[in-house]
């Protein structure tokens, strides 16, 4: 199984910020799928995820964060059944983000990305302004100084380091599952979730699974001659 790595940059608003959360959406030529999200914290779904510079967060507070999130991922992780009787007992989950230096490569892109982005016109709106000019007040970690330097590249991109909850793999077809998602060797049992997924497609993959869902009921319904039986 997998886990789509995702990092971030999260910026004090300085005027009040609807709360719209996830609007706007871009894929880009160098791979990583770019993602903006707007809110007030604590309220904010991805707050909790921001260190903030001071003991708690401040009430109102505006931000807008801009999210990366990796696809066609190298490393994978593992599941592990710690009891095969007690279906309450937490398996062991090991994502094993960034085993691969091909995964992590992805994240120089991203912030490479972010730097453009945060260097164009549409982005001055979102900053502050002092006697020493204007500039953005970032909430958690700002991004590297010096983008060439590996090492202090890698420690952004692992201290930024988040999920995006979509977990994909472990039920993947031909390999727990046939091609109409049936367990092998089980009658009477589909796996219609992520799990049969070898890829989280875009950004977000509920409509995926939702045609999917959809896909195999009218597949189940057919079979079973339903439309025969309301004919």
């Amino acid at each position: 199984m997998a886990d789509n790595p995702r990092t971030e940059i999260s910026l004090l608003v300085s005027f009040s910020s609807a709360d719209v959360g996830a609007r706007v959406v871009g894929i880009t030529n160098e791979g990583p799928i770019i993602q903006s999200i707007s809110g007030v914290a604590p309220f904010y779904s991805p707050a909790s995820t921001i260190l903030f510079p001071y003991p708690y967060a401040p009430l109102n507070l505006s931000i807008i964060t801009i999210v990366a999130k990796f696809p066609r991922l190298v490393s994978t992780g593992i599941l592990d059944l710690k009891s095969t009787s007690d279906v309450m007992v937490t398996p062991k989950i090991s994502f094993n983000y960034y085993s691969s230096s091909e995964d992590l490569q992805q994240c120089p892109n991203a912030v490479n990305i972010f730097d453009k982005m945060l260097r164009t016109q549409a982005m001055e709106t979102y900053k502050f302004s002092d006697h020493d000019g204007k500039y953005f007040q970032f909430i958690g970690f700002s991004l590297p100084e010096n983008p060439s330097n590996e090492e202090s590249m890698e420690a952004f991109c692992r201290n930024t380091l988040r999920t995006y909850w979509h977990f994909h793999g472990g039920c993947l077809v031909n390999k727990v599952v046939d091609g109409d998602l049936k367990v092998i060797g089980i009658n009477g049992l589909r796996v219609l979730d992520g799990s049969v997924f070898s890829d989280s497609p875009g950004t977000n993959p509920h409509a995926t699974l939702m045609m999917l869902g959809r896909y195999i009921g009218i597949m189940i319904l057919n079979a079973r001659g339903y439309h025969d039986l309301h004919s």
